[in-house]
């Protein structure tokens, strides 16, 4: 036979009367907020370009320094103008290699998520 009495005298000091209350953050929107805000006009005129950070010159000497410091980490006291030249080329070239190389894959997978994505 069900009693009511019992259980509601036992099991109702188990639990609390109140639960902490938690503040929920308003919600973000997915969409971004409409501007009203102008963009800024641009000047019609033509400027030049900043001078580079790092020119030829820095470059060169860096990609130098990078040069020297291999060989004697391997072992050599000292090296030959036109073999550290060589050396310096062959770098900067490999170098240039894996930036295109990396271009390159980016612009495959680009187009490989755009193909994905026209058929869903």
């Amino acid at each position: 036979m069900y009693q009511p009495d019992i259980y509601s005298t036992t099991y109702t000091n188990h639990y609390p009367n109140s639960y902490p209350v938690t503040t929920i953050p308003a919600p973000i929107s997915f969409f971004p907020t409409l501007q009203t805000q102008q963009p800024a006009k641009i000047d019609p005129v033509q400027h030049d370009p900043p001078e580079p950070a790092v020119t030829h010159k820095v470059a060169s000497k860096a990609i130098e320094g990078l040069v020297l410091q291999e060989l004697k980490n391997v072992g050599f006291d000292r090296a030959e103008q036109p073999a550290v030249g060589r050396l310096q080329l062959e770098v900067s070239t490999g170098v240039t290699f894996l930036i295109l190389l990396k271009s390159s894959l980016l612009i495959h997978l680009c187009s490989c998520a755009a193909a994905i994505s026209t058929r869903a």
